[in-house]
């Protein structure tokens, strides 16, 4: 099972490049970053907006598992966001339900607040057998 912890981007960005761990960061603009096999960068607005043309889209949730498949058993996954609480929890929520683990606990707490549509998004996508 991975470890999928949430955080902002900002706690974890100088880490990257020398960490075992792995990251999933999604950022509102376009951002250089350096290349790094255990990171993925994703860019797109916490919006619920489905008709917004910079929201979450299904490509963004597929791009999301193909990545999360290749991490080794029992390595850390940080998802983050800029202020690690909408968008990072909702994929974090997802990808915990996907290895088969209850999301209850990112629901419950006070210090997130999931973005439905790419909760919603990520949970049709990981579970199409299509993938």
């Amino acid at each position: 099972m991975i470890h999928i912890l949430i955080s902002p981007i900002r706690s974890v960005i100088h880490e990257i490049p020398d960490s075992d761990a792995w990251y999933i960061l999604c950022f509102s603009a376009r951002r250089e970053l350096e290349p790094s096999p255990n990171a993925r960068a994703f860019y797109f607005l916490d919006t619920t907006e489905e008709s917004n043309p910079h929201r979450f889209k299904p490509i963004h949730a597929e791009l999301i598992y193909e990545f999360f498949r290749s991490i080794p058993d029992g390595a850390d996954l940080f998802v983050c966001c800029d202020a690690g609480e909408s968008r990072s929890a909702a994929i974090a929520a997802a990808l915990k339900v996907a290895q088969g683990e209850s999301d209850a606990e990112i629901w419950n707490s006070p210090e997130y607040h999931p973005n439905p549509l790419v909760y919603r998004t990520c949970r049709e996508t990981f579970f199409d057998p299509g993938i």
